[in-house]
């Protein structure tokens, strides 16, 4: 049997269930885990959001699920990633560990400057939490003031039981978007199965998570550096996103000047995409032809055709930073009606990693 574990069911999930015809367990707890006694033989694609249950999930299924145990306490944490990058040999942006200074006689802000100084040079920095967060509780910070008025954001990542080693301090690397590569894994190979590039519509907009405001383009091609360095990767039986910062000598300003105009089209699309309620038991096949439908006005527009066009010559000559990697990425919206050409290509994936799963 195979089976689809989930807590609480997106348009993904719904998705995955219909195009694979799997049966579903939900596990909203620990104890709904641990009482799945009946499916532990079973192959398993683990769509937990949690991300404690599912790490739970992995840890009690053993090897025949998606993603396996071993990915998914790799995706949960950024330094682990980090290790992960610097062994493969893989570009990623400096960082330090720097803890929270603990003595209140001392100047603690100063100390923990001159911690990342040593080991990353002066800002700008970028401080994160060790987890992955969908860009939550990211701070940039250009000088001391800003450390100042973020500091209490930094003393709560500390205290934060997800980020017992505190937060992760990166050196700034300006980039006007990221790329989100959806990537499959199995038979020794590493396939690059989408490719989303997620644009800021402004400077100030550091995390680049789609959630938080910045625009999708559809991405059909990389430069060869990219995807020599990418297929140093390899998770055996695996689907993952991979986040990729370009560093480019170009300017990026005309990016911002198209994707501010892109982005009224984009609120928009998003408004459209949440006008229509519906059960998506009952209408599925609905709905999905309405998302079909306002997506493809999207792509269609001239300012879309631009802004995709700038994007590839952004990327021309451009040098790779990994940053993230992700067991759970979304794809039933963004990534299926803008970076897919077949819409199906991800749940294919799956269904290739189940057969050679259940052999």
């Amino acid at each position: 049997m195979k089976f689809l574990l989930y807590d609480f069911p997106s348009l993904d999930e719904y998705i995955i269930f219909r195009e694979l015809s799997l049966e579903t367990k939900r596990c909203a707890l620990a104890n709904d885990i641990k009482s799945l006694s009946e499916i532990y033989d079973s192959v398993i694609v683990n769509r937990i959001q949690n991300r404690q249950l599912r790490r739970i999930a992995s840890n009690s299924f053993g090897e025949k699920q998606i993603n396996p145990r071993d990915v998914v306490n790799l995706c949960a944490n950024k330094i682990q990633q980090k290790i992960f990058f610097k062994s493969k040999n893989l570009p990623t942006a400096d960082f330090a560990l720097p803890g929270l200074p603990e003595n209140r006689d001392n100047d603690v802000i100063e100390i923990f400057m001159k911690r990342v100084q040593k080991e990353i040079g002066d800002m700008p920095w970028v401080i994160k939490p060790t987890e992955s967060g969908r860009g939550n509780s990211v701070i940039t910070v250009y000088n001391r003031d800003d450390l100042e008025r973020y500091w209490d954001n930094c003393i709560a990542l500390k205290r934060s039981e997800a980020n017992i080693q505190g937060p992760i301090v990166e050196k700034l690397i300006p980039h006007p978007f990221d790329l989100r590569v959806v990537l499959s894994f199995y038979d020794n190979k590493t396939n690059i199965v989408a490719i989303l590039a997620r644009v800021a519509e402004k400077q100030e907009r550091i995390a680049k998570n789609t959630s938080r405001g910045s625009i999708p383009i559809g991405i059909f091609e990389l430069p060869e550096q990219y995807i020599n360095l990418i297929r140093q990767i390899y998770f055996p039986n695996s689907i993952v996103g991979l986040d990729i910062i370009p560093l480019s000598d170009k300017d990026p300003n005309k990016i911002y000047s198209l994707s501010s105009i892109l982005y009224i089209e984009w609120l928009r699309l998003v408004e459209k995409r949440g006008e229509k309620k519906i059960n998506l038991r009952e209408d599925y096949s609905d709905y999905l032809r309405h998302l079909e439908n306002i997506y493809d006005q999207f792509k269609r527009s001239k300012n879309y055709e631009l802004l995709q066009r700038a994007v590839y010559d952004y990327l021309s000559g451009s040098k790779p930073y990994f940053v993230e990697i992700n067991d759970r990425p979304d794809f039933a919206y963004n990534t299926r009606l803008l970076a897919l050409r077949q819409g199906n290509e991800i749940t294919e994936e799956m269904k290739k990693i189940l057969l050679r799963l259940n052999s």
